[in-house]
């Protein structure tokens, strides 16, 4: 049962998330290798704007200017403690963290080819514990830290939603139009984003209050 607090929208978003995620992982299998095709035959303009966005969402980068914005966040606030931007910067570090580690465990077992190494065009093609980064596509670790982000943000702050549902989607977008994930591998990132923002809600709403709405 989902419990009523302020964090209530959260746990329905998340929920929401992961559970659509799911189902459209297991619909777009099939469709994998028609979705790689096409977009092999994108012209390199084309693809330009998106391996743009995917180099500046890598979460090398994304994960230390939010762990800096929250250190200044805090700083600023002196002695009022955590303030409103700064519980949601941190449950969106916290998060995304979680969705990162989530992902990279299940990678190296998992062993999924990357696309542009399937000379076959072979989504089946498996190569568990490779080691090998060429084999660690399913899931999406970008689009599963990018899920998670913007899944805390839609939720918490409804004004930002018309702004982080489409940086989100168009973020795991990218990572297929530039061949390095498989579409079900995205949805699968997804999957993992949308439980990770469940199980960091879960973990602090103790310490969270109501006020993080009114930003």
């Amino acid at each position: 049962m989902i419990p009523k607090h302020p964090w209530r929208s959260i746990y329905l978003s998340s929920l929401v998330a992961a559970g659509s995620a799911a189902l459209s992982f297991f619909f777009a299998i099939p469709f994998d290798k028609h979705v790689a095709v096409l977009v092999r035959k994108f012209p390199d303009e084309a693809k330009a704007p998106f391996a743009v966005l995917s180099g500046a969402t890598e979460p090398v980068l994304v994960l230390p200017l939010m762990a800096c914005a929250l250190v200044m966040i805090i700083l600023i606030s002196g002695r009022r403690g955590l303030t409103k931007p700064g519980m949601v910067t941190g449950l969106c570090l916290i998060s995304a963290t979680l969705a990162l580690l989530l992902t990279f465990l299940g990678k190296v077992p998992i062993g999924r080819a990357r696309p542009q190494i399937s000379a076959e065009w072979d989504p089946l093609l498996f190569k568990p514990f490779a080691g090998s980064y060429v084999y660690e596509s399913l899931p999406s670790a970008q689009a599963a830290m990018i899920a998670a982000i913007c899944l805390c943000i839609a939720s918490r702050v409804p004004g930002r939603r018309l702004i982080a549902l489409p940086v989100a989607l168009l973020v795991s977008l990218s990572r297929v139009v530039i061949e390095r994930h498989w579409l079900s591998d995205v949805l699968a990132g997804w999957v993992v984003g949308g439980l990770a923002a469940l199980a960091s809600v879960l973990l602090l709403s103790r310490f969270l209050d109501d006020g993080t709405r009114d930003m």
